[in-house]
């Protein structure tokens, strides 16, 4: 006949480890991902163009400009190179030939046996009292003269090209993901 209960609980007792198991837990967790968060996070119109607009020089290109200078070096007397400058500048504008002055006038070896050219340049290329000045020109000027760290340069603005905005419609594509991924840095 089958085992009575106290048969059985003594087999239990003397072999209890037989009948364990590994303790288990239950657990859920939540995967952090940017990329996977950023592509469910809504962006609204206005966003996009708050984001662009303040990002904007990202989508620009500073154009090139086409300049001539005559470079005065200060050497030992502020002063006398300041006034040479002005005198070289007020011969410019009296309509002599600014290449010629350049020629004659200016100390930059680097430009004056061209009459003064620099080339097509960025703005990037240029010193910062240098390139402001070139930069706030039209064609055709020519600049009182401008202190840089290498003395006074008079200056002759031949060609500008235009600076250009990639417009929003020609960046949104990339606004959006850009602008979505910041949206969840900021919550991490």
């Amino acid at each position: 006949g089958a085992p009575d209960e106290a048969a059985l609980k003594a087999y239990y007792e003397g072999h209890q480890s037989l009948y364990m198991t590994d303790e288990q837990a239950s657990i859920e967790y939540i995967e952090l991902n940017i990329e996977s968060l950023a592509s469910g996070a809504t962006i609204s119109e206005d966003q996009l163009h708050e984001y662009y607009e303040s990002n904007k020089e990202r989508y620009s290109t500073a154009g090139r400009r086409h300049a001539r200078h005559i470079l005065i070096a200060i050497k030992d007397d502020e002063a006398a190179a300041e006034a040479r400058a002005k005198s070289v500048y007020e011969r410019a504008r009296a309509g002599e030939d600014f290449a010629a002055l350049a020629r004659e006038f200016s100390d930059d070896a680097g430009s004056a046996s061209a009459g003064g050219d620099l080339g097509w340049a960025l703005r990037s290329d240029f010193v910062g009292a240098f390139g402001d000045a070139v930069w706030a020109m039209k064609p055709g000027q020519i600049r009182e003269p401008v202190r840089s760290e290498f003395g006074w340069h008079v200056i002759r603005l031949e060609e500008a090209e235009t600076d250009t905005t990639k417009s929003f419609e020609d960046v949104r594509a990339q606004l959006e993901p850009e602008l979505r991924r910041a949206e969840v840095e900021k919550l991490f």
